[in-house]
């Protein structure tokens, strides 16, 4: 205290007080925690050293030289954290000491010493079994139990020759005993009926050998975690230990084909910590139903294993095809086209799931022309009603751009007209079609499914069938007619679910009103007519309301529009409003104007998700985004209240002068909602 006094007034004297009170702290603490540790461990002051200036939690804590044999001696021992010091003789070939070592854990985890290093080559030591076993855990002399802090334990260790190791002119010897400490880890089974015998406890980084042969139910396989691991049963060898080691018994899985063909790479053997995904079987002219665990296919399908306890047998489910072909040539004849007769947008089946899947071996895209064009190209699939208008329906067909073959993926209904999408065309592709509570998707080979037409309610009925090969055009007579080779082609409608839809929504339209709720994502095609004109003569003094929730918003081109109420045919004046991305910047805008009027735009940001309104009140329009205010955006000039103008509220794009939609927007939308008043 004295010196710690002086030394304070020093720094004092030279105005670093400040900097000198951190490192009292500092050294109070340290010393605070030396003392609790000597005090707890009953250590001799001579220990407190060792604790000062070591930093494992278990350490060398005294040696002296016990016993010496046959003319052994030494001269003087010492020791520091994790290893003993000596200068000893040995005068004879049989001569030994041995050297009585304590060693202390003061850490809250098993140690074990997993090996001695630093003698001299033609020395060795021995441990007696009694004392202390190798690579065990270090436990208290007095209580056995006692394995982590506190607990002392005294080793004797004996030096002596090896074999062929004495030489007469050098029996002096300066000695570096190093002990190499680690940690304990437990070693634990799963899935075994029995254990007896096995080891439970390993040290970290050492290896070590299991044998189950002496033990009920040798496994077949494992699998161990904490460890790398090689197994030729009846032998486990586990090495590198990095943590408690848990070996895992794997169990067998017999699989019931019921007549079908296994995929290959399916898993035959699986433990309770792995998630197996199963693979699907194959059978002719039949869809695959599911795995089940019982031999009457009832309950859950299992699409994924976990936590197996024990071997499990699994039964294959099978349901046969609506439709099934297993390989077929088409020539480009009408007299080659398949009619399946299946009906899939008949009041019997619009409501109905289906799933479709083919495989393209070949085609000739040089027929019918070089270039194929969207309007005579050669038809792979139809289901399209082509005798009325918007021809409802679906087709996948052939045509060219920039000199490569796609096929195009072309959708009609009343609601989105002429949906189209496309993917480039090669020989030896797996197709499916999915319906799936009023969605459609489609996916190429292993690719995810994409959404291709989102609808729900009010889809469109006809009794067309699904044709191969070709379509029915509008005369009921067979045209664009495909030439190449499909094989495994299978049509099946379903109950239950494939997709976990998120897009899923609802549509009610009237002619005063439009609903949408749930979600739609709009992907830069596709688009929503409402039906409705709110600048009609009949319509444009009545109020309105509009609202939606904008999700997220996709990479769309300047002024894509999201909500339109323009009339485009009128050039240079396009009254209405609409809320669109402005041209040049990421923001959106709300923009208006109105025959001799100047435009008026409101700038918005690209922030989501939003809740948009737009309102009409006694001719004013309002507009708010967020939690915005309503903001007055333009009011409709008296001498046009009785004229008005023929477009319709469109959400996802803008119609163009010919009445054709243009500028699409990407990005997902939900709740839609538009109610035009009578004001009367």
């Amino acid at each position: 205290m004295i010196g710690g006094s002086y030394l304070m007034n020093l720094y004092f004297k030279k105005n670093n007080s400040i900097r000198f009170f951190p490192l009292l702290i500092i050294l109070v603490v340290i010393m605070l925690s030396i003392g609790f540790s000597a005090f707890q461990n009953n250590l001799l002051v001579s220990d407190v050293g060792v604790v000062v200036r070591v930093q494992k939690d278990i350490r060398v804590t005294g040696v002296y030289a016990a016993n010496s044999l046959n003319g052994a001696s030494s001269y003087w021992e010492d020791y520091n954290h994790n290893a003993i010091t000596s200068s000893f003789n040995l005068p004879n070939s049989n001569s030994e000491i041995t050297f009585q070592t304590t060693i202390t854990n003061f850490g809250n985890v098993e140690m074990g010493l997993l090996e001695l290093t630093g003698l001299p080559n033609n020395l060795k030591y021995t441990i007696d079994s009694n004392d202390y076993e190798m690579k065990s855990s270090i436990c208290d002399d007095n209580n056995s139990s006692k394995c982590t802090l506190g607990a002392v334990k005294t080793i004797n260790i004996k030096i002596s020759y090896k074999d062929n190791g004495y030489d007469a002119s050098n029996t002096e010897y300066q000695m570096n005993l190093n002990f190499n400490f680690k940690r304990v880890y437990t070693i634990s089974y799963d899935g075994f009926s029995s254990v007896q015998g096995l080891p439970t406890s390993v040290l970290e980084d050492d290896s070590k050998s299991i044998t189950f042969s002496n033990i009920t139910g040798i496994p077949v396989a494992v699998n161990v975690v904490g460890a790398n691991f090689t197994y030729n049963s009846p032998v486990l060898s586990i090495s590198n230990v990095t943590n408690n080691v848990v070996v895992y018994k794997k169990h067998t899985i017999t699989y019931i084909l019921n007549g079908g063909v296994q995929a290959v790479g399916q898993v035959t053997m699986v433990s309770s910590n792995e998630s197996v995904t199963l693979l699907d079987a194959t059978k002719d002219e039949y869809n695959f139903g599911g795995w089940f665990n019982n031999v009457d296919c009832e309950g859950d399908a299992i699409k994924v294993l976990s936590g197996v306890q024990n071997d499990i047998t699994l039964y294959a489910h099978w349901t046969q095809y609506d439709y099934f072909i297993r390989h077929k040539e088409f020539d480009g004849t009408a007299a080659n086209i398949i009619n399946t007769g299946i009906t899939l947008y008949s009041t019997e089946n619009v409501n109905r799931n289906f799933r479709i899947k083919f495989t393209i071996d070949s085609f000739d895209s040089s027929y019918p022309n070089t270039t194929i064009s969207k309007t005579d190209a050669p038809t792979i699939l139809s289901s399209m009603d082509e005798s009325g208008s918007p021809w409802p329906g679906f087709v996948y067909r052939l045509y060219t751009s920039g000199g490569a073959t796609k096929y195009n993926v072309k959708i009609n209904d009343s609601h989105v007209t002429n949906f189209e999408k496309f993917y480039t065309l090669n020989s030896g592709i797996d197709v499916e079609i999915v319906r799936e509570d009023g969605v459609m998707y489609t996916k190429i080979n292993s690719d995810t499914y994409t959404e291709v037409l989102k609808y729900k309610s009010n889809i469109d009925t006809f009794d067309v069938p699904l044709t191969i090969g070709g379509n029915i055009n509008e005369n009921g007579a067979y045209d664009r007619l495909f030439k190449g080779v499909l094989s495994n082609v299978s049509v099946e409608f379903y109950d239950g679910s494939i997709m976990n839809n998120q897009f899923y929504y609802t549509e009610t339209k009237t002619a005063n009103s439009y609903m949408l709720n749930g979600t739609i994502e709009f992907n830069g095609t596709n688009y929503i007519d409402t039906g409705i004109n709110l600048f009609s003569a009949e319509n444009i003094n009545k109020d309105f309301d509009i609202e939606l929730t904008l999700q997220q918003v996709g990479g769309n081109s300047s002024q894509a529009t999201l909500i339109n109420l323009k009339d485009e045919s009128q050039n240079n004046v396009w009254p209405g409003v609409s809320y669109r991305l402005k041209s040049g910047t990421s923001s959106f805008e709300f923009t208006g104007r109105w025959p001799g009027e100047t435009t008026v735009s409101v700038v918005d940001s690209a922030t989501v998700p939003k809740v948009i309104t737009i309102s009409r009140k006694n001719g004013v329009i309002y507009y708010s985004s967020g939690t915005s205010n309503e903001t007055k955006l333009i009011s409709v000039p008296p001498a046009a209240l009785t004229t008005g103008f023929s477009s319709n509220l469109t959400f996802g794009a803008s119609t163009n002068s010919s009445g054709n939609p243009f500028r699409f927007f990407s990005g997902i939308v939900s709740n839609i909602s538009v109610v035009l008043h009578d004001n009367s």
